[in-house]
Order: structure tokens, then C-alpha cells, then sequence
């Protein structure tokens, strides 16, 4: 009888432990609506070897030019570049692991389109079928609404964030 609590016991702390750090293991996740000339963040903590950091994602959204991404670790900037870069992933050398910032571009297009638009695109393009016109004309209205980034140290997720463009 003893050893059956002491096992029940044991597996109850063993649960715990389990469930304790599977929790500090998580990756910090936020949102981020960045705005013209100004420079938005967003932090949460993440765990960096034996110690709880503070991981924050920057964008600074240019007017007419690129936006610029920055990764601070326990606000230090510890890696900078702009929407072109991040799309391939910037990376930098951080505590003797490598940093790397990937942030993916969320397109919208058109779900629907006007016969006009393709009629005028194969007007101005008369080699183009009516597909491909149509294709055209959706590709040129596509838009990016954001970007879905993400930061690892070596193989361990930092953060994710969701950056909305309005």
C-alpha cells in the first residue's frame, strides 16, 4: 500500500514537472499593427539556456520605403533588417547560437473580377488568354495584409508574431 502511493505520488510530480516546464518552454506570441513613420513593438518572454528572457519584435513601417524588422533581447537589439530580407530570414551570431528572423508575407488578392478588368488587361495584352488575363489582372491586384514572423536561437522557437497591415 505504501508503494502505490509512493508511486502515485511520484507519477503526480512527475506530471508536474512535465507540465511545469512544457510551460516555460513555450514560444511568446503577439500581434503587431505597425504604423507610417513610427516604430511598434511587441515583447514576451522566452527561455534562453537556464534564464527567462525578454524577447521583443520591432517594425518600423516606412513611409513609401521598406519596413525594418528588430529583434531586442532583454531590450538589447541584437539583429535589424528590413521586410525584403526577412522574407529569405536574417540571421546574426547571439550568445554563440544563430539568431534567425524569417517573416512570411500574407498576400490578399481579389476573389472576384470584373469581366471589364479582363477584357481591358487582353486589350492591352492581346497575346493573353482570358485565364491568363484574369491571372494578370488578381496577380496585379494582390496586396500584402502582413507578414507572419519568426525568431529561433539555433532549433528553438523564440517567438511568433503577427504583423497586420492596415
Amino acid at each position: 500500500m505504501q508503494y502505490r502511493q509512493f508511486f502515485t505520488g511520484l507519477a503526480a510530480v512527475s506530471v508536474l514537472m512535465t507540465t511545469t516546464l512544457a510551460i516555460s518552454a513555450e514560444t511568446a506570441q503577439f500581434n503587431i499593427a505597425p504604423k507610417a513613420g513610427k516604430t511598434i513593438c511587441q515583447s514576451g518572454s522566452s527561455q534562453i539556456g537556464d534564464a527567462a528572457a525578454k524577447v521583443e519584435l520591432c517594425v518600423a513601417q516606412g513611409n513609401f520605403s521598406h519596413d525594418t524588422y528588430l529583434v531586442k533581447i532583454d531590450g538589447k537589439q541584437v539583429l535589424k533588417g528590413i521586410d525584403d530580407e526577412t522574407t529569405k530570414g536574417v540571421s546574426v551570431a547571439y550568445q554563440s547560437r544563430k539568431l534567425n528572423l524569417v517573416c512570411t508575407p500574407q498576400n490578399e488578392g481579389p476573389t472576384d473580377v470584373a469581366p471589364e478588368r479582363v477584357a481591358a488587361m487582353q486589350k492591352n495584352m492581346p497575346k493573353l488568354s482570358e485565364a491568363e488575363a484574369k491571372a494578370m489582372v488578381i496577380m496585379m491586384e494582390t496586396v500584402e495584409v502582413g507578414r507572419l514572423c519568426k525568431a529561433t536561437l539555433d532549433d528553438q522557437a523564440l517567438f511568433a508574431a503577427q504583423v497586420t497591415f492596415e
